[in-house]
């Protein structure tokens, strides 16, 4: 496998890894909201 292959691949696995930590703490964030605003009323 060449080098810039081996690059490429792990720019996108760095981006991606990035998005799905991204979506876990916005998925996290709404649950924990979505769960305090339940227990007010």
């Amino acid at each position: 496998m060449p080098l810039y292959e081996r690059v490429l691949l792990l720019i996108i696995y760095t981006c991606l890894t990035s998005l799905i930590v991204v979506f876990s703490l916005c998925l996290g964030y709404a649950m924990i909201h979505f769960t305090l605003f339940g227990s007010f009323r």
